[in-house]
């Protein structure tokens, strides 16, 4: 009975033994699952990391070359314009040469006004104390700036003409003023005759007006006038009418109604049948 009893604990315990090594064994397995799971789970963080940093990169490469190529881009187009601007003044310098003409040092005689007068305003040298090589000297200059038109004023180039142009100009400012005042003028007395007209217009209007009111008031006149007669002829024919029935009385107030005058006139013929108090008339 020992014995069985003894056999019968073992096997409980041998149960419990298998029962707790299934535990761990279940436990062990959660355990490593849940460290697999962490494992891909940062591996696929880091995956995505990786590619967005390499499409960062890639990006920025992209902006840094459009960058680049715009800048050069810019330098090439500034150059090409400076290059333009050079080629145009070279060609403006060119064009300018000769443009009023062209002298040489044995014009010095006839281009002396114009020369000394240059000498003068623009170079602000008093010709006065030069002598006669250094007036030639300098006009070795002012015949460089005539053939290449790089005076400032036309009048270093041909003083008669500029003079002509100058007086031609004044001429037709001072005609331009003369018409200035006589269209002023003219839009005056047009003001005027506007003024005028305007109070005409407005006195016609007024007139007009007076018209008007006073043949409404005409009509309302003939209105009322009208009204007057056709109620007087209707009194007539009740007077008539009450007359002929025999109603006297009635027939007079209607009568007294028509002729109101009338009945004035005989009030007053009546009291002064009266006379003053104790005045007996004849009999």
């Amino acid at each position: 009975m020992t014995s069985s009893s003894s056999d019968s604990s073992e096997e409980e315990d041998k149960k419990k033994a298998e029962e707790n090594g299934s535990d761990s064994d279940s436990e062990s397995g959660s355990s490593e699952s849940s460290s697999e799971k962490k494992k891909k789970k940062k591996a696929k963080k880091e995956k995505k990391k990786k590619k967005k940093d390499k499409k960062d990169k890639k990006s920025k490469k992209n902006k840094k070359a459009e960058k680049k190529g715009k800048k050069k881009k810019e330098k090439k187009k500034k150059k090409k314009k400076g290059d333009d601007l050079t080629e145009a003044m070279r060609g403006s310098v060119s064009n300018q040469f000769g443009k009023y003409g062209i002298i040489k040092a044995e014009d010095f005689f006839s281009k002396k006004p114009e020369f000394m007068l240059w000498a003068q305003e623009v170079r602000k040298v008093n010709t006065d104390i030069l002598g006669q090589m250094q007036l030639k000297d300098l006009f070795k200059e002012y015949v460089e700036d005539y053939n290449t038109a790089t005076m400032p004023s036309k009048k270093y180039y041909n003083i008669q003409v500029f003079e002509q142009q100058m007086s031609n100009k004044r001429r037709k400012k001072k005609a331009e003023t003369v018409i200035d005042t006589a269209l002023q003028s003219s839009l005056a007395s047009f003001d005027d005759e506007k003024a005028r007209r305007d109070e005409v217009l407005a006195l016609r209007a007024k007139k007009q007006e007076n018209q008007i009111s006073s043949e409404v008031q005409r009509l309302r006149m003939n209105k009322e006038k009208a009204e007057d007669m056709k109620h007087q002829a209707m009194l007539k024919t009740q007077q008539s009418m009450l007359s002929k029935a025999g109603q006297v009385e009635a027939a007079g107030k209607i009568s007294e109604r028509l002729n109101p005058n009338k009945v004035d006139y005989a009030e007053r013929r009546a009291k002064k049948l009266d006379g003053p108090v104790g005045f007996q008339p004849e009999g």
